[in-house]
């Protein structure tokens, strides 16, 4: 079985991002929060 790539809204595939520098409120690249968000 083949998958197709996700694409974005203009057709192209997604692009991996946020691992240099890691984003998110702790920086660990998720979107993980707490009450302190």
């Amino acid at each position: 079985m083949q998958f197709e790539p996700s694409l974005n809204v203009l057709g192209q595939p997604l692009v991996p991002c946020s691992f240099d520098p890691l984003t998110g409120f702790f920086r660990d690249g998720c979107c993980k929060t707490n009450e302190e968000d």
